[in-house]
């Protein structure tokens, strides 16, 4: 399953032409009992990109194994950030990327990582069986 959003706005910066942009994704994938669990290629693929603005870590207490990555833009003006969790036999990855117009205030870290693990969170909790 995939799901994505995109919002675009006039920016506050005082042109006509500039506009700030938001989206957020959400992929759930179920896996079947032989196969590797989604989360292990797309762990492997966010975060094997490394260096200046870019940073990886575990999450804990969504699921049994979960990651987080983010990149910034040059300018701190954009941020990507992701989080793949798994549990059982379902693999969730949230991402919430920002791009603001140069001359905003940059991009808030804790508040993407907030977005994106409640809605994780919920997505896992959603799809687990009872």
């Amino acid at each position: 399953m995939y799901c994505a959003i995109r919002y675009t706005s006039p920016s506050t910066v005082d042109d006509d032409a500039t506009v700030d942009e938001t989206g957020i994704s959400l992929q759930a994938q179920f896996t079947g009992a032989e196969a590797a669990p989604a989360y292990d290629r797309w762990k492997q693929t966010d975060t094997a990109a490394t260096g200046a603005g870019r940073a990886s870590g575990e999450v804990t207490g969504i699921g049994t194994k979960g990651y987080w990555h983010t990149a910034t833009t040059d300018t701190s003006n954009g941020m990507t950030y992701i989080v793949g969790v798994h549990d059982s036999n379902i693999s969730v990855r949230v991402e919430v990327a920002v791009l603001r117009a140069k001359g905003e205030p940059p991009v808030n870290r804790d508040e993407l990582d907030t977005i994106a693990k409640n809605q994780a969170r919920q997505a896992l909790n959603g799809l687990k069986k009872e």
